[in-house]
C-alpha cells in the first residue's frame, strides 16, 4: 500500500505543479499579447471610417492601393470639383477597378466622368472609356476616411487630399 500511496502522492503533486505552470504560462501569454485580465480597460474601436465629403475628394489624387500587388500603383486617378479621370499606368488598369466602372468586356486605358459622394458611397455617372460614353447605369463604390481617403474597388485605393482646379 505504501507504494500506491507514494505513486498517488507523486501524481497529485505533478498535477498541482502542472496547473501552476499552465496558469503562469497563460498569464505570460496574455501579458505578451497585450491582454490585461486584472485591469480591464474600455474597449476601443480602431479603423472606424468617417463620412467622406465632397470637399475631401475634390482635388484628391491617388497614392497607392492596399495589398501586396504593386503592378498598378503607377496609375493616375484624380478628382476635380465634379469630374474624375483615371489614366492607366504601364500595366494598364487593374481589372477589378475597370470591371467596377465599365461595362463587362470593355477595356480602356482612360476612364473619366462625373462623380458625387454621399456618406460612404461615391457614385460615378456619365462614365467615358477613352472619351466614348459607356452605355450603362451609374456605378457606386464604397468610400471611407480612416485618416486616409479610401475608395474600395477590390483593394482599397488611397488618396491624398488636395485642392480642386
Amino acid at each position: 500500500m505504501k507504494n500506491s500511496e507514494s505513486v498517488s502522492c507523486v501524481r497529485e503533486n505533478f498535477a498541482e505543479k502542472l496547473k501552476s505552470w499552465l496558469w503562469i504560462s497563460l498569464c505570460i501569454g496574455l501579458a505578451l499579447t497585450g491582454c490585461d485580465l486584472f485591469n480591464p480597460q474600455e474597449v476601443r474601436v480602431t479603423g472606424v471610417d468617417y463620412e467622406v465629403t465632397h470637399d475631401m475628394l475634390a482635388g484628391a489624387k491617388f497614392t497607392s492601393r492596399t495589398g501586396r500587388d504593386r503592378r498598378y500603383d503607377d496609375l493616375q486617378w484624380v478628382f476635380q470639383d465634379k469630374t474624375f479621370l483615371i489614366t492607366a499606368g504601364q500595366n494598364g488598369l487593374p481589372p477589378v477597378l475597370a470591371g467596377r466602372l465599365l461595362p463587362e468586356g470593355l477595356e480602356a486605358p482612360e476612364i473619366s466622368g462625373k462623380w458625387t459622394v454621399d456618406k460612404d458611397k461615391i457614385t460615378f455617372t456619365e462614365i467615358k472609356a477613352d472619351g466614348e460614353l459607356a452605355d450603362q447605369p451609374p456605378r457606386t463604390l464604397r468610400t471611407m476616411f480612416t485618416g486616409v481617403l479610401r475608395i474600395e474597388a477590390g483593394p482599397q485605393y488611397k488618396f491624398t487630399r488636395g485642392s480642386p482646379k
